[in-house]
C-alpha cells in the first residue's frame, strides 16, 4: 500500500512539474516577442531616420544651388515625408555693401505623425 500512495504523489509532482515549465516558457517567449518587436521597430525608426537625412540634403544641395530651379521651392512631398525649407538673411552679415550670408534650412516631417525627423541648415551667399 505504501508504494501506490508514493506513485500517485509523484505523479502529482509531474503534473506540477510540466505546469511550472510551461510558464516560464509562456513568459520566455513573451519576453522574446518584446525583444523581437522592439528590434524591427528600432530599425524602422532608423531607415526613416536615414531616408529623411537624404531628403533633407538632397533638398538643401538644391537650395545652395546657385542656378538650380529648386531654390524657388519652399517645400516638397517626397513618399511619406513632407520637407520645408526657409531662407533667413543674417543681419550681420552685410555690413560693407557685400551681398551678405543667409541661413537655409530644410525641415523633413512625417506626415503621418507630424513630427519633424530632421532638420540641417547650411549658409549661403544672399541673391
Amino acid at each position: 500500500m505504501r508504494r501506490s500512495g508514493l506513485s500517485k504523489r509523484r505523479n502529482g509532482y509531474a503534473l506540477i512539474d510540466a505546469m511550472v515549465a510551461l510558464a516560464i516558457f509562456a513568459v520566455m517567449s513573451a519576453l522574446l516577442f518584446q525583444t523581437v518587436n522592439s528590434t524591427a521597430l528600432t530599425k524602422r525608426h532608423l531607415a526613416d531616420s536615414r531616408r529623411a537625412i537624404l531628403i533633407a540634403q538632397s533638398a538643401l544641395s538644391e537650395l545652395q544651388d546657385e542656378e538650380g530651379a529648386g531654390a524657388l521651392r519652399q517645400g516638397g512631398r517626397v513618399g511619406r515625408f513632407i520637407w520645408r525649407s526657409s531662407v533667413e538673411r543674417l543681419a550681420d552679415s552685410a555690413k560693407d555693401n557685400s551681398k551678405g550670408l543667409e541661413t537655409i534650412s530644410v525641415a523633413v516631417i512625417d506626415s503621418a505623425t507630424g513630427k519633424v525627423i530632421v532638420t540641417l541648415q547650411s549658409l549661403r551667399l544672399a541673391r
